[in-house]
C-alpha cells in the first residue's frame, strides 16, 4: 500500500505545483470527455470513466514510471470511490487519509 500512497503523493504534488518537475507536468493525460452523451453523472454526482486517460504502454519500463503508474493508480481508486476528486480537494492530508481508507476497503475486498 505504501508504493500506491507513494504513487499517488507524486500525483497530487505535481498537479498542485508542490512538486516541480516538467517531466512529470508532461505526461499528465487529463481524460477530456466531450460531447453530450460523455456529460452523464452517476447517482453520486461523480463523474462516469476515468479521470486520467493512459495511451498504450509498449515496454514495463514506460507503464513503471512513477507517473504512469500514479494516473493508472488513482484511475482504480476513483473507480472504488468516485468521491475522491485529486483536482478539488485542496487538503493533502485529507487526500491521503482518503486514499488509505479505498485501499484498505479494497484490500479487504469492501468495495
Amino acid at each position: 500500500m505504501r508504493r500506491e500512497v507513494g504513487a499517488l503523493m507524486i500525483l497530487y504534488g505535481t498537479l498542485r505545483g508542490k512538486i516541480n518537475r516538467s517531466s512529470h507536468l508532461g505526461k499528465i493525460n487529463l481524460n477530456q470527455r466531450t460531447g453530450e452523451k460523455y456529460q452523464n453523472y452517476n447517482g453520486k454526482g461523480g463523474r462516469r470513466g476515468c479521470p486520467f486517460a493512459l495511451s498504450r504502454l509498449r515496454t514495463h519500463l514506460v507503464a513503471n514510471e512513477p507517473v504512469n503508474r500514479a494516473m493508472r493508480q488513482y484511475n482504480q481508486v476513483t473507480e472504488a470511490d468516485n468521491e475522491i476528486d485529486i483536482i478539488f480537494l485542496n487538503s493533502w492530508a485529507v487526500f491521503i487519509r482518503k486514499v488509505k481508507e479505498i485501499l484498505l476497503k479494497k484490500m479487504h475486498g469492501v468495495v
